[in-house]
């Protein structure tokens, strides 16, 4: 009988045990921060709710709202942008697509979607209609870029498109184009309003943007009455889908119903329904009522909020690799006041990329917007 070389004996080795699945393939995700930059300040304005997206033609975009007049919801504002070509290593300076001369009473940016099939990127935000804290009333408008987010069309108003509902303000965050099935291809966005009731509702394009319409939605508990401390009321969300077609979304728990932590519904039709039987309360993702960020990037689950239970500080990443189950994965970014954030990955010959655009201060939680750039898998 022949014998085996120690080399041939590693190959068959090698190749039995991809056969068995015992070698995993996939690199060890290790988030290793390899920049950081503020990219806006609160001086002039008081900017807030940072989006940044990769687009179609590769380079990165951070939007984020110029707050003129104080730091709340309402009132005057400006939304700017900001553009990288060299992987986030420098940015254009800052370029206002929305002022307060084309809507007086304040607008609320909400998220962007970029269409891989058409290379159209989408920007969903709402018009408040009354200068009250809560802007109780607003219209929602729709604007897209198709020249890689540097120019802008004229905003169309979408209050057609939610059923009459007085508010609806989608994200803040991303909206995302289906890859799977059911539905492929299809454009989904969710937010919070009251189209029947408070609660989180999507709409959905499958004409890469030319009409869209509502699809499902995620009441409030209880329905079409006053909320109370500890009552079901879904808020701000992200949208994510994961391997089997199926879509993740991950809600702030406004009124602490069950704890402080996140809610999360799951559709298997495409956002068609969120059935309440696949509604669970996350108890590892801990929150303290506060808008948060998810990203679903090569079979890995990222998540990223201010991780107190009472306060806006304490900015984590999450990573999970079983689409949510369990979250071994865990970096402190941030150990002081921060909120708002939003999450993009970059795919490079100089590697895999994650981005997260946040805002953070040491008095506050909005002094800065920084634009954190981390290497995946720890690799420079």
């Amino acid at each position: 009988m022949a014998r085996l070389g120690f080399s041939t004996v590693l190959v068959c080795v090698s190749v039995m045990c991809a056969i068995l699945g015992v070698v995993d393939s996939q690199p060890k995700v290790n988030p290793l921060v390899v920049s950081q930059q503020f990219l806006w300040e609160s001086k002039r304005y008081t900017y807030r709710i940072p989006v940044i997206t990769q687009t179609p033609g590769g380079a990165l975009i951070a939007l984020a709202e110029g707050r003129k007049y104080n730091s709340g919801d309402t009132g005057s504002k400006v939304v700017e942008i900001r553009r990288s070509t060299n992987l986030g290593s420098t940015w254009s300076p800052p370029v206002t697509i929305l002022t307060d001369t084309q809507f007086k009473k304040g607008v609320n940016l909400g998220t962007v979607i970029v269409s891989n099939d058409t290379g159209v990127i989408f920007m969903w935000f709402e018009h408040c209609m009354d200068e009250q804290h809560a802007c109780d009333r607003s219209t929602p408008f729709l604007m897209n870029s198709t020249d890689d987010g540097l120019t802008w069309n004229k905003p169309r108003d979408m209050s057609g498109v939610v059923g009459g509902a007085k508010k609806f303000v989608t994200g803040p965050g991303l909206g995302i184009q289906k890859k799977l099935l059911p539905y492929k291809g299809r454009l989904i966005t969710c937010g919070h309003g009251d189209h029947l009731s408070d609660g989180v509702f999507c709409v959905v394009s499958d004409d890469n943007g030319a009409s869209w319409r509502m699809a499902g939605e995620m009441q409030s508990i209880p329905f079409g009455r006053k909320k109370l401390d500890g009552d079901f009321n879904p808020d701000e969300s992200q949208i994510v889908e994961l391997p089997d077609g199926s879509l993740m979304v991950n809600m702030r728990n406004q009124l602490h119903y069950h704890c402080r932590c996140r809610a999360v519904m799951r559709s298997t039709d495409g956002g068609e329904t969120f059935p309440l039987r696949q509604l669970y309360m996350d108890d590892t993702l801990v929150d303290s009522a506060v808008q948060a960020s998810m990203l679903f990037h090569r079979g890995v689950l990222f998540f990223a909020n201010p991780a107190s239970p009472t306060t806006r500080e304490d900015f984590k990443l999450r990573w999970s690799l079983d689409n949510g189950t369990t979250w071994p994965g865990l970096k402190t970014l941030w150990t002081k006041s921060a909120g708002y954030s939003c999450m993009t990955v970059h795919d490079s010959v100089d590697g895999a990329f994650l981005f997260i655009l946040y805002e953070k201060g040491t008095t506050s939680d909005y002094q800065w917007i920084e634009v954190m750039k981390l290497s995946i898998y720890g690799h420079l």
